[in-house]
């Protein structure tokens, strides 16, 4: 008689995963009918997992910059050097390691000098009447 419920629970899940095919949006971003991919992004718990007992100091130091407003940039302590290896060591679907990579860019991009904007056109100046 187990079976026989196996097979009637069986049938009941195929029916509700028709159902809910069935009530999911039509794809439109793909072109050819396919649905996107969900992409996995790893959690905090994968992403300490992936580091080492060497990077504590480097985490904690971040920790400790963030709140007080340090920037990111010290070529005096290599703390630079050893943030660029933490983020290095986060798996590449995190995102702490995409909103790391973009502040550290950011701080790099903001603390070079740029030339000043010129503008591409000049008014047009018509002769006086």
């Amino acid at each position: 008689m187990a079976g026989h419920d196996d097979g009637i629970f069986d049938a009941l899940r195929k029916f509700g995963h028709l159902l809910q095919s069935a009530a999911r949006p039509l794809p439109t971003q793909t072109g050819d009918g396919t649905y996107l991919e969900e992409e996995h992004q790893s959690n905090i718990l994968e992403d300490l997992a992936s580091l080492g007992i060497s990077d504590v100091n480097t985490l904690l130091e971040l920790l400790e910059r963030g709140i007080s407003g340090n920037k990111l940039i010290d070529d005096r302590t290599m703390f630079t050097e050893h943030l660029i290896t933490l983020a290095s060591k986060l798996p590449p679907d995190s995102a702490n390691r995409a909103k790391l990579s973009n502040a550290f860019t950011l701080e790099i991009w903001n603390s070079l000098d740029h030339p000043p904007r010129m503008r591409a056109w000049r008014p047009l100046q018509l002769p006086p009447s």
